[in-house]
């Protein structure tokens, strides 16, 4: 059985793609905590 590795690393992501989400969901309309809840 062979060790297993951990190391502190966050998962590699293409930036542009991440860029484009945040851009897109910055563009939906908040809502308020009353309509959350």
């Amino acid at each position: 059985m062979r060790q297993l590795k951990i190391s502190k690393s966050i998962t590699n992501r293409e930036t542009a793609s991440l860029d484009k989400y945040l851009q897109d969901i910055g563009k939906e309309e908040m809502i308020t905590a009353e309509e959350e809840v």
